[in-house]
């Protein structure tokens, strides 16, 4: 398990979220910072997933390269 900033946490359960919703027809995710029942997203990404950059440009931002 990795120790997260809360920021970082944050972000990182939004992009889990995110995956979720493009995998199926319908997503269901409970979590710390997002929660929902089952929902549709559409569109979806055709492949399931996209990918996703995350960037900044401060001295921890660099650590995650």
């Amino acid at each position: 398990m990795v120790c997260l900033g809360s920021g970082e946490a944050h972000e990182m359960m939004n992009i889990e979220a995110m995956k979720a919703l493009w995998q199926g027809s319908h997503a269901e995710f409970h979590g710390d910072f997002v929660d929902f029942v089952p929902v549709t997203c559409s569109p979806r990404p055709v492949n399931g997933s996209i990918p996703i950059i995350v960037g900044g440009d401060t001295a921890v931002s660099y650590t995650h390269l």
